[in-house]
């Protein structure tokens, strides 16, 4: 078991993915798909799924995004671009999985924000969703509507 092995748990028949291993290989960090969860559990509860190069499943094979269109006489007529996801191979990798999964997840942003709270900084995220509203625009919206 490595990184970005795609695994299935024995016990509780979830899937997911390795996010990390201890080195002395008997415990693994694992983003489990569903609940969306990162937990280190033992590797005897996992078997691999899926290792090495796989198709890649968001673009399933063919290297290309489809995008803002539609299937017209059996003919598509959107537009095509490269697929993020396995970077237009159609194949993905352990490290194209675990590159996709921090990008999707926002690890950059989280990286990011440590590294400023460890320099002594305040970070401010562009966008802050559990962030209180602003009093004037509650204010706005207090009133109460007529009927």
């Amino acid at each position: 078991m490595e990184k970005g092995n795609i695994v299935k748990n024995t016990k509780f028949d979830r899937h997911g993915i390795v996010l990390a291993v201890r080195k002395d290989g008997t415990r693994a960090k694992v983003y489990q798909y569903g609940p969306d969860t990162e937990t280190w559990v033992p590797v005897q509860w996992f078997e691999v799924v899926t290792s090495d190069l796989d198709t890649c499943y968001k673009c399933l094979g063919t290297g290309l995004y489809y995008y803002g269109g539609a299937v017209v006489n059996g003919v598509y007529t959107g537009q095509t671009g490269i697929c993020f996801a396995c970077e237009g191979k159609g194949k993905q990798t352990n490290e194209d999985r675990v590159r996709c999964h921090h990008y999707w997840h926002r690890q950059r942003e989280i990286d990011i924000a440590v590294e400023a709270v460890e320099r002594g900084e305040e970070y401010t995220p562009l966008s802050v969703p559990w962030s209180a509203p602003d009093p004037v625009v509650a204010e706005l919206h207090n009133d109460p509507v007529p009927f």
